[in-house]
C-alpha cells in the first residue's frame, strides 16, 4: 500500500517510477534543507498561518516577523484581491529563507476567497453532473489559476458523502449522499488539480458528512460504528489515497470508533498515527482543519493544541493561535520525548517534499500582476464557467413532460419570486410575455385571487438558507405555492440546495440550480423554454425523489445566451461595436440603436446606444420595439442583396436599369447599385405613401377594408386590409417618386432613405 500511494503521488508530480534519478535528487534537497534549519526552523517549517492581502499594515507587518523570527513554512491566504496577494506573496517569499508553501481554500475556484475572480459550481451541484471530464477540467483551470497566483496547495476536493441533510457545515459542499459519486467526482477534481502541477487536499478525515453542528462553532460527534466507517465514509478517502492525493485534512469531529472519548480526530494520536497512517498505510502530507476553529479553541492552553496536532501524527498545523507558545509546547514535548524525533523529522521532510514538488527549490522568481485580472478571467475559463452550470441544472420532475414549454400561444403565464433572484424575470421575458409578481409577506389571498387564473406559474425560491427552520422560507409563502399547485401548472424553480423541495407540493415541474447567481438565473428560464435541455441528475435523496432522479429535457432550438467564445468568436473584437455605434450616434447615422450578435443558437452580445430621437429624451434599452421596416431591411432586403452579390448575379458598379429594365426612361435609370447602397444616389428620402391612400376619404374603401377577403388579403394592421392591387401601386409611387435637388455635375452627398430598400 506504501508503495501503491507514493508511486501515484511520483506520476503525478512528473516523478516517473522509473526515473530514480529525479527522486534521489528531491531527497537530495529534502536532507540538504534539513540540516541546515535548527531545532525552531524546522518546527516553524510546520506552521501554516492565516494571510489576508486585505488586511492592515500591521497585519503584513506579523507575517514578516513570523517569516524572519521563526520561519514559518507557509501561509493560507484568506480574503482579499489578486494583485495585493500577489505581492505580499512575492515580499514574504523573498524574505523567507526556505521557500513558503502557499495553500488557498478554493473549493469553486479562486472567487471563493478573493475578489475579481471566477467561482464554479459547489460541489453539489458538480454531483449532478454527468460528464466527470467538465469536473477534471474545472480542476486544470483552477489549478492554472492557482499558479498565476503563486498558490500551490489547494484545500479541495471535499470528500465527506453529505448523508445527513441538517448537517450546517457540509451541505451543497459535498458531491452526493452516496459514496460512488463522491469517489467519482473527488477523483476526477483532484486529477485534475494534480495533473496540472497542484497539490490536492481531501477532507475531512474521516468525514464529516453525518454531523448535525458546525466544527466552527462547536466539537461534532458522529457515533457510528467502525464497520459503517470502512464501508462508507472512508470509501472516498481509500480511493483518493490509491490514486496519489497529495495530502489529506483531519476533521475536529469526535468519532468514537476510531478516537479516545471526547477527543477530536485532529488531535488523536489513535485516529492518525494509527489509524490513518498505520492502518490505511498512508504516507502523504496530513493537515490539520484550521486550529481556532471553536471545536478546538479554547478548549486548550495556549500552543498546547498545536502540540497535541503534532503529536497525534498531523505534519502541517493549520491556522496555529499562538506560535511561540505552540514552539515551546513541541520542543518540550521533543525534549521529553512525547513527540518521537523520527515522528517530527518525517513530518518536517513531508513538508519540504511538498516544496519541492510545488517547485520551490531555486531562488523566487517574483510574480507578475500585469493584465492579472484579465489572465485570471480568461474567455475560456468563463466558457467553461458557464458550461458547469448549465451541466448542472436539474428538472428533478417534469408531470406529463411540461417542461420545456413547446406551445406559447394561447398560454398566460406569471411569475412568482420569493426572496432576490436577480435577472431571473428578465430572462424569462424574453422568451414569453409574462406577468410578474414579487411575493410579501401578509400578500397570500390577493396574490392567490390574481395568480389562480394563470395557466402557467414560474415560482422562483431564492434566499435559501439551511441554517434556519424551513430554510428560511415562510410558511405562508410555503402555504401558497402549495395551495396554486392545485388549481393550476406551477413551474417550482429551486435556486438552492435541494433539501428545501420537500417543503413544496402539488407543482407540476420541478428544476432545481442549488445555487442562486447571475448564471443560474439565466439557465433556469432558458431550461424552462427549451433554449437549453437538461440532463443532470439529483445527486442526493430527498423525500419523495430518490438519488438519481431527473427527467432529460430536449433542446427546442431557441435562442439562448452566452459569451462569444463559447460559439468560437471574441468578446474583443465584438466590443469594437461599441465604438461603430457611437460614431454612427455623433455622426447623426442614427440617433440610437440596438445590437445582437447570435450564433449557433447563442446570442453572445446584446447592447443599446443612445436615444429614440436626436432631443436625447428617451434612451434605447433592450425593451425597445422598432418597427418592421427597420428590422425587414437588414433582415430581408440586404440579406437577399448580399447573397446574389456574392454569386455574382448583381454587379454593384452596374446601373440599376440593368437589372430593372422598367426603370428605363425614369429619373432613377442611371443610378449604381453602390451609390444606392451608401445613400449617395439622390432617392428622397422619405415619402409616405400611405397619405396618398388616406387624402381623398371617397378612395379610402377602394383601398381598405376592415376584413379579410380573397380581394383584399393583405393586413395592415388589427382589423384593416388592403387590396391585392397595392403592391403594383406602391411600385409605380416609387418608380416616379421625385429625387433630391443638387447642382448640375455634383454627385450626390450622404442622405438616408428607405427608398433603396424597396427598390
Amino acid at each position: 500500500m506504501f508503495k501503491k500511494v507514493f508511486s501515484a503521488s511520483l506520476l503525478i508530480f512528473g516523478l516517473s517510477v522509473t526515473g530514480f534519478s529525479q527522486n534521489q535528487q528531491q531527497e537530495q534537497w529534502v536532507d540538504s534543507v534539513y540540516q541546515k534549519l535548527n531545532l525552531e526552523q524546522r518546527i516553524g517549517q510546520l506552521f501554516m498561518v492565516p494571510a489576508y492581502s486585505n488586511g492592515s499594515t500591521e497585519h503584513l507587518e506579523s507575517l514578516e516577523a513570523l517569516i524572519k523570527k521563526r520561519q514559518i513554512g507557509g501561509l493560507i491566504f484568506m480574503q482579499g484581491s489578486p494583485i495585493k496577494q500577489i505581492k505580499i506573496t512575492n515580499r514574504l517569499q523573498c524574505l523567507s529563507k526556505t521557500p513558503l508553501l502557499i495553500g488557498m481554500d478554493m473549493e469553486w475556484g479562486a472567487g471563493m476567497r478573493i475578489d475579481s475572480t471566477l467561482s464554479f459550481p459547489r460541489q453539489m451541484a458538480l454531483g449532478a453532473i454527468e460528464k466527470d471530464s467538465l469536473i477534471y477540467a474545472m480542476g486544470q483551470e483552477i489549478a492554472r489559476e492557482m499558479k498565476i497566483l503563486g498558490v500551490h496547495l489547494n484545500f479541495a476536493p471535499v470528500a465527506d458523502i453529505n448523508n445527513n441533510p441538517l448537517n450546517p457545515v457540509i451541505g451543497v459542499r459535498s458531491f452526493s449522499s452516496d459514496k460512488k459519486i463522491v469517489s467519482e467526482k473527488a477523483l476526477a477534481y483532484m486529477r485534475g488539480l494534480q495533473e496540472n502541477g497542484v497539490l490536492a487536499c481531501a477532507k475531512h478525515f474521516p468525514g464529516h458528512g453525518d454531523s448535525h453542528q458546525d466544527s466552527h462553532l462547536t466539537l461534532p460527534k458522529i457515533d457510528i460504528s467502525q464497520e459503517r466507517l470502512d464501508t462508507l465514509e472512508l470509501y472516498p478517502f481509500k480511493q483518493l489515497m490509491n490514486a496519489g492525493v497529495a495530502s489529506i485534512m483531519t476533521a475536529h469531529v469526535d468519532m468514537p470508533a476510531i478516537t479516545k472519548k471526547n477527543e477530536p480526530v485532529s488531535l488523536s494520536e489513535k485516529a492518525i498515527s494509527g489509524f490513518l497512517r498505520s492502518d490505511l498505510q498512508y504516507q502523504g502530507l496530513v493537515i490539520t482543519d484550521a486550529l481556532n476553529m471553536k471545536a478546538i479553541s479554547g478548549k486548550y492552553k495556549a500552543g498546547e493544541a498545536e502540540m497535541e496536532a503534532l503529536k497525534a501524527g498531523n505534519d502541517i498545523l493549520l491556522f496555529p493561535e499562538n506560535i511561540p507558545e505552540a514552539l515551546e509546547k513541541i520542543k518540550l514535548a521533543l525534549r521529553k520525548k512525547k513527540i518521537r524525533q523520527d515522528q517530527f523529522e518525517a513530518s518536517v521532510k513531508r513538508v519540504l517534499r511538498a516544496k519541492y514538488r510545488a517547485g520551490l527549490t531555486g531562488k523566487w522568481q517574483p510574480l507578475n500582476t500585469e493584465n492579472i485580472i484579465r489572465k485570471l478571467n480568461k474567455p475560456k475559463a468563463k466558457f467553461l464557467q458557464n458550461s458547469l452550470f448549465e451541466n448542472t441544472i436539474t428538472t428533478v420532475f417534469n408531470a406529463d413532460s411540461l417542461l420545456p414549454i413547446v406551445n406559447l400561444d394561447n398560454k398566460y403565464f406569471a411569475s412568482l419570486t420569493i426572496g432576490s433572484t436577480g435577472q431571473y424575470d428578465d430572462y424569462l421575458d424574453k422568451y414569453a410575455p409574462v406577468v410578474h409578481y414579487k411575493y410579501e409577506a401578509s400578500s397570500n389571498e390577493i396574490l392567490f385571487k390574481e395568480l389562480k387564473s394563470y395557466g402557467v406559474i414560474m415560482i422562483a425560491v431564492a434566499d435559501i438558507d439551511p441554517a434556519k427552520d424551513n430554510y428560511g422560507i415562510s410558511k405562508d409563502a410555503i402555504d401558497l405555492i402549495n395551495k396554486l399547485g392545485k388549481e393550476t401548472q406551477v413551474v417550482l424553480n429551486i435556486l438552492g440546495t435541494p433539501y428545501a423541495i420537500p417543503l413544496f407540493s402539488n407543482a407540476s415541474a420541478i428544476t432545481c440550480s442549488y445555487e442562486n447567481n447571475i448564471i443560474t438565473q439565466q439557465l433556469i428560464p432558458e431550461a424552462i423554454f427549451g433554449a437549453i435541455k437538461t440532463s443532470a441528475r439529483l445527486p442526493v435523496s430527498i423525500k419523495n425523489f430518490p438519488i438519481g432522479s431527473g427527467a432529460t429535457t430536449p433542446y427546442l432550438q431557441r435562442l439562448g445566451f452566452s459569451i462569444p467564445e463559447a460559439v468560437g468568436m471574441d468578446m474583443d473584437v465584438l466590443n469594437k461595436i461599441d465604438g461603430i455605434a457611437k460614431e454612427a450616434i455623433n455622426d447623426k447615422a442614427t440617433p440610437g440603436c440596438q445590437v445582437l450578435v447570435a450564433k449557433d443558437g447563442k446570442v453572445v452580445f446584446q447592447k443599446s446606444y443612445g436615444y429614440y430621437t436626436y432631443d436625447s429624451l428617451r434612451p434605447v434599452t433592450k425593451e425597445t420595439i422598432y418597427d418592421i421596416a427597420s428590422v425587414t431591411k437588414v433582415m430581408a432586403s440586404m440579406q437577399a442583396f448580399m447573397f446574389l452579390e456574392e454569386r455574382g448575379v448583381i454587379d454593384l458598379d452596374k446601373k440599376i436599369s440593368v437589372y430593372l429594365p422598367e426603370l428605363k426612361g425614369t429619373n432613377k435609370e442611371n443610378m449604381i447599385w453602390r451609390d444606392i447602397l451608401t445613400h449617395q444616389a439622390g432617392l428622397w428620402p422619405y415619402l409616405p405613401f400611405w397619405k396618398q391612400t388616406t387624402d381623398d376619404p371617397t378612395l379610402f374603401h377602394q383601398f381598405y377594408h376592415k376584413e379579410p377577403s380573397s380581394e383584399f388579403s393583405y393586413q395592415v394592421s388589427d382589423n384593416l386590409y388592403t387590396s391585392d392591387v397595392m403592391q403594383d401601386s406602391l411600385w409605380s409611387w416609387v418608380v416616379s417618386a421625385k429625387l433630391r435637388d443638387k447642382e448640375p455635375h455634383v454627385p450626390y452627398d450622404y442622405k438616408y432613405s428607405d427608398m433603396g430598400y424597396y427598390i
